[in-house]
């Protein structure tokens, strides 16, 4: 007959072999796929659902998402990809509570006022990626008060309007704003003045020619600014004074013929300075 100790130890064999089974996410991709087709749910994690919708459009998202609203879950990142959308409008995004929404090379040329309702209690990161975005949708974005990061590259943008942000509750917590491989041409003083916090600005890629006078007024915390690949032909002291903080500038691959003494008199953090394939 087994002694106590050894039925003791035999009942600890299973669990030393099968050893520590740590638990899933907290949050789990829907049981039933069907119900949120055309989209699908790559992942589920402690902070939410991985949502990715292809080849679609906006009457089928619009049934999509309020079946992924029915789910209790917030989506962690929702990517729309290769879509057949041109103007996005309505309230397909109202039953969702997203962090970041990603839009990827979709035909999108405008977004209407209240397409984000809803979503801006939760949008902080919001992406665009190879739209033909023709006008910044300003009356679009001045309800994202909780948006720290804004990317838009390639576009077919002109310019980027002096109210831009006036007023917006987008300009309260953004840190990066990217506008990048576009038409972009047009900077007024006064369009990014708003943004207090922003650490971040990439405006790579566009054609701007024309740097202004305090061209970055108001933009005292901005450690990082990218103006490469653009057609600048003058850079003066006036036009980078603002950027105290700045610690990385690339103004590679412009037309600068001349670099001005004193032109970063006032920018004494400056780290790393690319002004290479310019006129110099």
């Amino acid at each position: 007959m087994m002694s106590f100790l050894q039925l003791l130890l035999l009942g600890f064999i299973p669990v030393v072999l099968g050893g520590y089974v740590p638990p899933g996410p907290r949050y789990t991709c829907p049981k039933e796929p069907i119900y949120i087709y055309p989209c699908t749910c790559e992942r589920g994690t402690d902070q939410g659902l991985y949502i990715r919708c292809e080849n679609t459009n906006l009457a089928s998202l619009s049934l999509a998402f309020v079946n992924l609203g029915n789910e209790p879950a917030p989506i962690e990142e929702l990517t729309i990809y290769k879509s057949d959308i041109v103007r996005w409008y309505g309230p397909a995004l109202y039953p969702l509570d997203v962090r970041v929404l990603r839009i990827i090379d979709t035909p999108l040329k405008s977004i209407e006022e209240h397409s984000f309702l809803g979503v801006n209690r939760t949008l902080q990161e919001l992406q665009l990626v190879g739209s033909r975005l023709e006008k910044f949708p300003r009356e679009a974005f001045q309800i994202l008060g909780n948006l720290s990061e804004l990317i838009i590259s390639g576009h077919n943008l002109a310019a980027l309007p002096g109210n831009g942000f006036s007023g917006s509750l987008a300009a309260v917590k953004l840190e990066r704003l990217e506008i990048s491989n576009g038409t972009l041409s047009s900077l007024p003083t006064d369009a990014l003045t708003p943004l207090k916090k922003l650490k971040s600005l990439d405006l790579h890629g566009n054609r701007i020619e024309e740097l202004k006078r305090n061209q970055f007024k108001g933009l005292r915390d901005t450690e990082f600014l990218d103006l490469s690949d653009n057609l600048i032909s003058k850079l003066d002291p006036s036009h980078l004074a603002d950027l105290t903080k700045m610690g990385w500038c690339n103004l590679s691959r412009n037309s600068i013929g001349e670099l001005k003494r004193g032109t970063f008199a006032r920018n004494s953090v400056l780290k790393v300075l690319n002004l290479s394939h310019n006129n110099i």
